[in-house]
């Protein structure tokens, strides 16, 4: 059974890593909901408009994938995208659930 899935990782490091997580997951990914490189670049956006994105890229998601990369603790993002994550969040008399969080060591 196919679970709602986002990526967490630091873009500049492992972005080859999640084009190759989401190919492995074969026709289950049509259920990604993060990242790809079709995304709209948010570069030179604001932080909280970066924040709404990613809230709506990852409200409905039942996992996420955390890849671990050598400098993914420099990512300004990572720590946030896991604590959103683990938090039940209400929208519109609806509410996501905490995500199961899988971990993939980058080589």
């Amino acid at each position: 059974m196919a679970h709602k899935t986002f990526i967490s990782y630091k873009y500049s490091e492992a972005q080859d890593l999640r084009d190759r997580i989401i190919d492995a997951l074969g026709e289950d990914a049509t259920f990604y909901k993060g990242e790809t490189s079709d995304s709209p670049d948010l570069t030179d956006t604001s932080t909280e408009n970066i924040k709404k994105v990613l809230r709506d890229m990852m409200y409905d998601t039942s996992v996420t994938i955390v890849i671990i990369s050598p400098h993914m603790k420099e990512s300004k993002w990572i720590d946030w995208e896991i604590e959103y994550c683990l938090k039940s969040i209400s929208r519109k008399n609806r509410t996501s659930h905490t995500n199961g969080v899988v971990g993939v060591i980058m080589k």
